[in-house]
């Protein structure tokens, strides 16, 4: 064998060495983006893990069945302060399109030099949000879009100041949970007299609620009955029960209803801090 021969076998054995660490390393991308869909893990190094989603809002995104799109109109001209919350507000939106593993789409939308895109906005009630610029020697006020719209399918639900939220990943994934779900929840809270006012007295515990339920209002003290899309009724500090309410629970429960009762078990008189057993007929 000559020693062009032993030139041409070395040149086919190098390319059959490159063509097999090719395919082998074609093979272990392949492996490494499987496993990277399976098996998803990103690292939080700030502090308290300010941009971690939780584990239920993480559980909730993979199951979704169809995509949600998260429209932010936000306006670009605003003061730092509100600004690095606004950034912190894309940090968390991010977090959510990257679990939410393409079903999650984040749309960021300056309406400030579109005109007729502010009356549309303004006929779904998304105004701007005043806001005060403190100068040299002046405190001035201007307006500016803090507000950002979910939809899914055909529906919809906006807020209109992101920063405000007091929660802001409860009342996301809440929203998204409410809007995405099948068959919506119905929870009602029992009203009518000896009952409190659930958007007087109980305001804040019915716009939680209201969040992520279809919330309603249900009172069986002229004979009416307990509809039968309430999921779950709420009982809270009835002064005394009649044999009607309790018969229209009773039917309730049999029918698979679901009953949440924060019944107070003493009377106490204040003035004289002295407690007494309740008598609520319960």
């Amino acid at each position: 064998m000559g020693l062009s021969d032993n030139q041409t076998m070395g040149k086919r054995e190098y390319h059959l060495y490159s063509l097999a660490f090719l395919l082998i390393l074609l093979g272990w991308i392949l492996v490494l983006n499987y496993l990277s869909n399976k098996f998803f893990l990103r690292l939080d190094l700030s502090r308290n893990h300010a941009y971690t989603l939780s584990q239920s809002t993480k559980k909730m995104l993979k199951e979704l069945k169809e995509p949600v799109l998260i429209q932010c109109y936000f306006s670009t001209d605003l003061p730092a302060q509100i600004k690095d919350e606004m950034d912190q507000v894309k940090d968390l939106l991010n977090e959510y399109s990257i679990y939410g593993r393409g079903k999650v789409r984040i749309e960021y939308i300056n309406p400030d030099r579109d005109p007729e895109l502010k009356q549309e906005l303004q006929a779904r009630q998304i105004m701007p949000v005043p806001y005060q610029v403190r100068g040299a020697s002046e405190l001035s006020y201007r307006e500016g879009y803090m507000a950002m719209e979910l939809r899914y399918l055909d529906k919809t639900q906006a807020f209109h100041n992101v920063i405000t939220l007091p929660d802001f990943e409860y009342s996301v994934s809440s929203a998204i949970l409410k809007l995405s779900a099948e068959k919506e929840i119905g929870v009602a809270m029992l009203s009518g007299e000896g009952f409190p006012d659930a958007y007087q007295d109980l305001k804040s515990l019915r716009e939680l609620i209201d969040s992520q339920y279809n919330f309603t209002t249900v009172s069986t003290q002229k004979g009416e009955f307990i509809p039968e899309d309430v999921n779950v009724l709420l009982v809270i500090g009835p002064s005394r029960m009649s044999d009607r309410d309790k018969y229209e629970l009773d039917q309730f429960l049999m029918r698979g209803g679901k009953l949440i009762l924060l019944v107070d078990g003493v009377d106490v008189a204040e003035q004289y801090l002295v407690a007494f057993p309740k008598e609520d007929g319960l």
